[in-house]
């Protein structure tokens, strides 16, 4: 019989599982905030046309044009930091994808 400590090998399994975990939560939270700026796009460039189309518009029509525009950017801004996740772990010396 023979007698094998298999602690080190247990641990690296669970420190394996966990990268693939986080792994998926990042590649999930990427696509997701890829979707995003998807929609944000033409909501940001709707109240940029339009202020460009009617320069005449009322003040309260321009500062609700205004406040879209800003907040579509800083919707767009806060997504775009989920998907820079995936480079970041690729310049930390970690593939994006099992076995390589």
């Amino acid at each position: 019989m023979v007698n094998t400590d298999v602690t080190e090998r247990k641990q690296l399994e669970a420190q394996f599982l966990r990268a693939q975990r986080l792994e998926s939560i990042g590649t999930l939270a990427g696509g997701i905030a890829h979707d995003l700026n998807n929609i944000l796009t033409p909501i940001l460039a709707a109240p940029q046309l339009l202020q460009y189309k009617f320069p005449e518009a009322d003040e309260r029509t321009q500062r609700l044009l205004h406040t879209l525009e800003n907040n579509a950017k800083r919707e767009l801004t806060w997504s775009s930091k989920f998907c820079r996740l995936p480079e970041a772990s690729k310049a930390n010396g970690q593939s994006s994808r099992s076995g390589t």
